[in-house]
C-alpha cells in the first residue's frame, strides 16, 4: 500500500504529463462506452477527487441525461468527528456552498450529494457503514445502465482503498458496472502496475474540458497549474 496524499489538481492533470514509457500501451486503450449510461452514483472520499480525476465523465454524463448522485464519504481534512466542531458554522457552510458551486460549473445543477460524515483517516474502520449507505443508493432500485463510479481499490491512499474494496463488493452484489477512477495512484504509477486489458479511457471535448476546468480551479486555496488533460483513464 502507498500511504500517499491525493492532489486534486494532479488528478485532473496527470494523463497530459505522462513520459513516453507510456506512450505504446496508451495508444491501445480503448473508448469507454458511455453510451450504456443512463444514470450514475459517484463515490467521492475526500471532496473534489472524483471531479478532478473523473469529472469530465461526470459532466458528460450529465450533458447526456444521466441523473447524478454523489455519496461524499468524508468532509475532508479538518473535517473529522473530533475536529468539526472547532470549525465555526459559517465556515463549514462556506465549504459546502464551493463544492456545489464546483457541481454547477461541472454542468451537474441537480446534483443529489449525499454525505456520510466519516473521519478521514479512518474509513476503513467503518466499512460497514460505508457498504450500508452505497446499497441504500442503489439496491433498491437497481437497474440496466445504473453505473458506479469509485476510487480504484489499489489507489494507494487508505482511505480510497477501503471506499474502492467496497464499492467493488456491493456493485458484484447487485450486478452493477463499476467504473474506477484514479487519484492518489498518480503520485506513484508506472505503466506496469496497471493493468491494462481493463484500462479504458474517455476523451474530454473542448467543452467539457473547459467545464472541468472551471470546476477544478473552485477549491479555495487551489494552486496555480496547467489546463486539465483532454482524456481521463479508468479500470472496468
Amino acid at each position: 500500500m502507498h500511504a500517499g496524499s491525493c492532489d486534486v489538481g494532479k488528478a485532473a492533470t496527470a494523463v497530459s504529463s505522462l513520459d513516453r514509457s507510456w506512450a505504446e500501451e496508451l495508444c491501445r486503450v480503448a473508448p469507454l462506452p458511455t453510451h450504456f449510461c443512463r444514470d450514475l452514483v459517484v463515490i467521492t472520499t475526500h471532496p473534489y477527487e472524483a471531479m478532478g480525476a473523473a469529472g469530465g465523465l461526470v459532466s458528460h454524463l450529465a450533458a447526456q441525461g444521466a441523473d447524478v448522485e454523489v455519496l461524499a464519504v468524508t468532509d475532508g481534512a479538518g473535517a473529522a468527528s473530533g475536529a468539526i466542531d472547532g470549525v465555526p458554522l459559517r465556515d463549514r457552510s462556506r465549504r459546502r456552498g464551493h463544492i456545489l458551486a464546483a457541481y454547477r460549473r461541472l454542468g451537474v445543477p441537480e446534483v443529489r450529494r449525499h454525505r456520510l460524515q466519516l473521519e478521514p483517516g479512518k474509513v476503513s474502520d467503518a466499512q460497514p457503514d460505508l457498504v450500508a449507505a452505497l446499497s441504500e443508493l442503489v439496491g433498491h432500485d437497481c437497474y440496466p445502465g445504473l453505473w458506479c463510479l469509485a476510487p480504484w481499490r489499489r489507489d494507494g491512499h487508505p482511505d480510497h482503498d477501503a471506499v474502492g474494496l467496497v464499492a467493488e463488493a456491493v456493485c458484484r452484489t447487485y450486478d452493477l458496472r463499476l467504473v474506477r477512477y484514479l487519484c492518489a495512484a498518480w503520485e506513484w504509477l508506472r505503466p506496469e502496475d496497471l493493468p491494462w486489458h481493463r484500462v479504458r479511457q474517455f476523451t474530454l471535448s473542448d467543452d467539457v474540458r473547459a467545464r472541468k476546468d472551471a470546476a477544478v480551479a473552485l477549491p479555495p486555496g487551489a494552486p496555480d497549474r496547467e489546463w486539465v488533460a483532454d482524456r481521463e483513464l479508468f479500470l472496468v
